[in-house]
């Protein structure tokens, strides 16, 4: 009953309507970003209550959704490189099928001009790894590609 999605949602379905909800819902936190003392703004509540958060908080809010629809997810965390500087950060892996696919809902939000969505690992160089999981997890080489005539004309944020 989870975003009202019908019991035979594919894996693919799924992570578009939880990506969508986070794009279309949360607010990067700028407010209490430099804020150590306000931890909600990592948290799924500070995501899926207060609609506000910053990297770590999308990413275990998207996390906590997925998981509970039954895709697989995980929390990567490291440095996302924008404008000739690095930064910590944390996005997410989702499996489709055999392979996973980075998703990174907080760029997407805060990027607007670039697609984060379900890239392989040859299109997310702006992001490193902290560890490499990469043995444990099959990453895909190229960003996912879906049949667009199966997806009933539901869009990626």
């Amino acid at each position: 009953d989870t975003f009202s999605l019908p019991e035979d949602t594919g894996e693919y379905e799924k992570v578009c309507a939880v990506y969508n909800w986070l794009a279309q819902n949360v607010k990067y936190d700028t407010v209490h970003k430099k804020n150590e003392y306000y931890t909600l703004k990592s948290t799924a509540y500070g995501a899926l209550i207060n609609h506000r958060a910053v990297c770590q908080g999308y990413a275990v809010a998207m996390y906590r959704l997925l998981m509970e629809l039954g895709v697989e997810c995980h929390i990567i965390t490291g440095d996302g490189i924008t404008g000739g500087s690095s930064e910590y950060h944390a996005w997410n892996i989702v499996k489709i099928g055999d392979l996973f696919y980075y998703a990174d809902p907080t760029w997407n939000y805060t990027v607007r001009d670039e697609d984060y969505f379900l890239k392989g690992s040859k299109d997310f160089a702006d992001h490193i790894p902290a560890d490499d999981f990469t043995g444990i997890y099959q990453i895909a080489e190229t960003g996912y590609s879906y049949d667009s005539d199966a997806l009933s004309g539901q869009e990626v944020f």
